[in-house]
């Protein structure tokens, strides 16, 4: 399993930590999607912004890209476990 973090930065704009390749390809597709980080060293790891109206949209939004259900932590973080494509046909 790979693990996709997002949380909220300012006004109705988040943050999206993945690691997971697939996902990663779903966010540099879309427009409004900015790649703000990522990792050369270690594991891959890719960090973009992107627009939501409001948190319920957000998370609609996240599961639809990874795929997976969405849980909130007590830190404001919320995580997704997502599939990575190797491991689906396993």
């Amino acid at each position: 399993m790979k693990k996709t973090v997002f949380w909220r930065e300012e006004g109705n704009y988040y943050r999206i930590q993945t690691e997971d390749h697939d996902v990663h390809n779903k966010l540099k597709r879309r427009k409004e999607t900015v790649l703000c980080g990522w990792s050369i060293v270690g594991p891959r790891l890719w960090i973009y912004r992107i627009p939501f109206a409001n948190a319920r949209n957000a998370v609609r939004g996240v599961e639809r890209i990874c795929g997976g259900v969405v849980s909130r932590g007590k830190d404001g973080l919320y995580t997704v476990d997502t599939k990575n494509s190797e491991n689906a046909a396993a």
